[in-house]
C-alpha cells in the first residue's frame, strides 16, 4: 500500500530573532510536521550560505538588507519545500561616533540620531552618563557607545584627554569670522607651535596645517558645504577641539 499524503513532511521553522544588527548571528529552529530524517537549509546572504542540521545556529550577516531562508525537509514518504523571502531583516549599524571636547564637556556628535548614549573611562562604563554630553573630571580616555532605534550599536575611538592646561588653553584660540563663508583665521596667544585639523562631525580630516607660535593661520572653507566642522588643535599634551560653522 502506498504512502498516504498524511505521511509527507511538512516544512516549517521560526528564527531566534528576526531582525538583527549587521554582523549578528542567529539562530534557526526547526518545527516541521512528519517527523523528518533530513534537513537542507539555505541563508543566502549569511556567513554560512546552507546547512544539513536540524537547528543551525550561529548564522551571521554582515551585510544589511532583507534576506530570504529556504528549508526543505525530508522523511521516508517524500520532501516539501518552504521558502520565505522576508525570514531575515538586518539593520544597518549607526553611524560610529565622534567625540569632540566641547568647553569643559565632551560631546558625541553622529549622523544618527540615538536613542540611547553610554559613555566609558578606561573602559569601564562610567554609571549615569546617558547623554551626549560629558562633564569632565579626570584625565584618561574616554569612548562613548551609541544605541539606535533597532538596538544596534556602534562606538568611538578613545579620546585622550588631559586635565592640566585645558583650561587655559580654550581661551588661548580665537576663530574668526565664525561662522564664516570663506576664510577661518585661528590666532594662538600660547606661544606653542600647534598642528591644526579641519573633521567633519564624523571625523574626516578635510584640510591640515601648522599654527606658529603667537601667530595666526588661515584656512579656507569656501568649497565645503554649509553645516558644522571642527577644528582639532594639537600641541605636545594636549589636543582641543573647536566648532566651525560654515553659512
Amino acid at each position: 500500500m502506498g504512502n498516504s499524503e498524511e505521511d509527507l513532511p511538512v516544512a516549517n521553522f521560526s528564527v531566534s530573532i528576526p531582525g538583527i544588527c549587521a554582523g549578528s548571528c542567529i539562530s534557526f529552529t526547526d518545527v516541521s510536521t512528519g517527523n523528518p530524517i533530513a534537513w537542507d537549509w539555505s541563508f543566502p546572504g549569511a556567513s554560512i550560505s546552507s546547512s544539513t542540521i536540524q537547528n543551525p545556529s550561529n548564522i551571521c550577516y554582515p551585510t544589511p538588507g532583507v534576506y530570504p531562508v529556504q528549508l526543505i525537509v525530508i522523511n521516508p514518504s517524500g520532501s516539501d519545500t518552504l521558502l520565505i523571502d522576508t525570514a531575515v531583516t538586518v539593520y544597518t549599524l549607526p553611524e560610529t561616533p565622534n567625540i569632540v571636547l566641547n568647553g569643559n564637556q565632551l560631546e558625541a556628535i553622529s549622523g544618527t540620531s540615538p536613542v540611547f548614549y553610554q559613555w566609558y573611562f578606561n573602559g569601564s562604563p562610567l554609571a549615569g552618563s546617558n547623554n551626549a554630553l560629558h562633564n569632565l573630571t579626570v584625565t584618561g580616555d574616554y569612548t562613548v557607545l551609541i544605541t539606535d532605534t533597532n538596538g544596534c550599536q556602534s562606538s568611538s575611538s578613545a579620546f585622550n584627554y588631559t586635565v592640566l592646561g585645558i583650561s587655559d588653553l580654550t581661551t588661548d584660540f580665537s576663530l574668526y569670522p565664525n561662522p564664516t563663508n570663506d576664510i577661518l583665521q585661528i590666532k594662538s596667544t600660547s606661544n606653542q607651535l600647534a598642528h591644526i585639523e579641519l573633521l567633519t562631525i564624523q571625523g574626516q580630516i578635510l584640510q591640515r596645517t601648522v599654527l606658529p607660535a603667537t601667530s595666526a593661520s588661515v584656512m579656507s572653507l569656501e568649497n565645503l558645504t554649509s553645516g558644522v566642522y571642527f577644528l582639532r588643535i594639537q600641541s605636545a599634551g594636549w589636543v582641543i577641539n573647536k566648532r566651525v560653522i560654515k553659512n
